[in-house]
């Protein structure tokens, strides 16, 4: 019986702690050709009522800041409508070019841990959209000439704009 007991609590622990991870969604609206990256209530609730079309999961994010993490923050450009989200590191850049600080999103693994892919940002010269991606299949489409989306260099010390865990 104890070992039944210890069993159910070490599986309540780990979905516990899966339950509380935050799923990084992607949107896009055809009309305002703008993908919209959230993983909170509001910006679900934001990107539904301004039409976006729900597309993919991007991994998942912690919803706590701590030592290895750092925040994934949300920002709107009011001329162009543009959402994006991006690490600490590209904010002077974004505010720079016109874009407001709205809201932190989650927490990004610093490194790449086990399960943990990079989430890199993208710019459409064309469209005056930023996107975001961590999967192979997304980052070669957005570079296709279909797309126009380019690689960002992100102001950091890694390539990425931080990593989110894949499952």
């Amino acid at each position: 019986m104890k070992k039944i007991k210890i069993l159910s609590l070490l599986l309540f622990s780990m979905l516990s702690a899966n339950a509380q991870l935050l799923q990084l969604k992607q949107f896009y609206s055809a009309e305002r050709k703008d993908y919209f990256a959230t993983c909170t209530a509001k910006g679900e609730e934001d990107a539904l009522s301004a039409n976006y079309v729900y597309q993919a999961d991007e991994g998942l994010l912690s919803p706590n800041n701590g030592d290895c993490k750092k925040p994934l923050l949300l920002f709107f450009h009011g001329q162009t409508g543009d959402n994006v989200v991006a690490s600490e590191d590209q904010r002077n850049m974004l505010q720079s070019a016109g874009y407001t600080y709205i809201r932190v999103e989650g927490y990004m693994w610093k490194t790449n841990e086990t399960n943990c892919a990079p989430l890199k940002l993208y710019f459409n010269r064309i469209t005056k959209d930023y996107t975001v991606a961590n999967s192979n299949e997304a980052n070669d489409y957005l570079t296709s000439a279909a797309a126009g989306y380019e690689f960002k260099t992100i102001r950091s010390s890694t390539c990425s704009a931080g990593h989110v865990e894949v499952r």
